[in-house]
């Protein structure tokens, strides 16, 4: 009997094992066998991240066993070749997953900067007249213009009446204003002229006059948006505001710069989780629109990128959440080219360049691509947020807080991090604070 008992025991033991076996798979390094860190895995048909390995090398699998057979899973990590698999096979492999070294030293991806004990120091200067973010921006000869831009706040609502529940306020509104921060002389101004009410959009300067195109706004009864179907120019010479009617390019976060005379808008969300594949440019002497081509099927989502050069870098990116992709398209040659993973998923980054590294900023980091040799570098940010530069009506400062949509500029060896907004589920605060970095703290080779 007592046989028998122990039988059963070390069956039940042995289940049971199996089972918490089954609930973690590993990644580790093919030479070595050393277990990898920060290996981010997610789903190829959109990008969709569902997990990442922790010190251990080990990744959670309950959430794997809810897709089907086909399902094709990525495990990328850089440095290290891409790997690709179907569910059924990383099961069959009992969730056991080799991952080799790049090869060829022109692919391959130097991590510099681990992330750690190691943060970089800020400088609030002044903040924004609003809280503000998704707003249109650029900067000009010292000064950084921010035109338009969402002002939404969701908030708690406290319970007014004993025996009431406590529900939600919401703020929603566009701002239609312009500001303009002078640098030199750390201050604000606000222009006179009004814009009209949009938000998610973009803002050039091109022989002093200003576009404003793309982004979305409400409806006349404020209760529907709808994406902007015109474009405003703005001549700062004479003061005067020119609305056309022409913009064949109506979406939300989307890439724009300005190129060979070429005002160019690529991708972006068209409506929710609809995404555009278009690339457009505006031949800013002839006023012609012109069709430049289709972004390829996996590469279209809500997109930010930045011109270096003749070559557009695109980084992360947003379906149904952030992505980890950096990649490429050459304006010369119309090639697109995937090159590596970021460290930490990024949605709509602050993006800025210094002309052979380009910033990459969201949430509490700060990441650092060096275009030349392809090499990646992380910093830590703690931002400590004062409430009067929020305009917040909680009590008390918010510590180490993570903006979003927030843009960025690279003047003068420093950084300017310039409005965004804290997201926490459905509620969101904007930000007004204003925030310098000197990039001297950073590895620049």
């Amino acid at each position: 009997m007592e046989t028998l008992k122990m039988l059963i025991c070390m069956l039940f033991l042995g289940v049971c094992t199996g089972m918490l076996a089954q609930e973690k798979g590993s990644v580790y390094d093919g030479k070595t066998n050393q277990p990898l860190v920060g290996v981010n895995i997610y789903l190829q048909r959109d990008s969709v991240g569902i997990g990442i390995t922790d010190k251990d090398g080990h990744f959670e699998t309950l959430r794997l066993n809810r897709l089907g057979a086909d399902n094709i899973i990525i495990f990328s990590y850089v440095g290290y070749q891409q790997y690709t698999c179907t569910f059924e096979e990383l099961k069959q492999n009992d969730y056991r997953v080799s991952m080799h070294e790049l090869s060829q030293k022109l692919n391959e991806v130097t991590v510099m900067g681990e992330r750690g004990p190691y943060f970089l120091d800020y400088i609030p200067v002044a903040p924004l007249p609003k809280p503000l973010y998704s707003f249109g921006s650029f900067l000009s000869e010292g000064k950084i213009y921010v035109i338009a831009g969402d002002e939404t706040r969701v908030k708690s609502a406290s319970a007014v009446m004993k025996g009431t529940k406590a529900g939600v306020e919401a703020w929603e509104y566009h701002s239609s204003n312009m500001y303009v921060y002078d640098i030199a002389h750390d201050s604000w101004t606000m222009g006179e002229r009004k814009f009209a009410p949009r938000a998610y959009h973009m803002a050039h300067l091109y022989q002093d006059k200003i576009f404003v195109i793309g982004g979305k706004r409400y409806s006349t009864n404020r209760k529907l948006e709808y994406t902007d179907a015109t474009m405003e120019v703005y001549d700062l010479a004479k003061d005067t505001l020119y609305i056309d009617p022409v913009n064949p390019h109506q979406a939300i976060n989307f890439t724009s710069f300005i190129y060979d005379d070429c005002l160019y808008v690529i991708g972006g969300s068209v409506k929710k989780l609809v995404f555009s594949d278009k690339i457009h440019a505006l031949d800013l002497k002839t006023g012609v629109w012109y069709d430049m081509g289709t972004i390829p099927e996996g590469s279209r989502r809500e997109m930010n990128g930045i011109l270096v050069g003749h070559t557009v870098y695109f980084f992360g990116g947003r379906r149904r959440s952030p992505m980890w992709k950096i990649e490429s398209y050459d304006l010369l040659t119309g090639e697109w080219k995937q090159l590596c993973d970021l460290k930490e998923g990024v949605a709509y980054p602050g993006l800025a360049t210094d002309g052979h590294l380009i910033y990459i900023y969201e949430n509490r980091s700060l990441q650092v691509y060096n275009v030349s040799n392809n090499s990646l570098q992380v910093y830590n940010l703690n931002m400590a947020v004062d409430d009067s530069a929020s305009n917040s009506e909680s009590e008390g400062p918010t510590f180490n807080i993570g903006l979003e949509d927030s843009s960025l500029f690279y003047f003068e060896d420093k950084l300017y991090v310039v409005g965004g907004c804290a997201r926490d589920g459905i509620w969101v605060s904007p930000n007004s604070g204003v925030y310098s970095i000197d990039v001297k703290q950073i590895n620049r080779d």
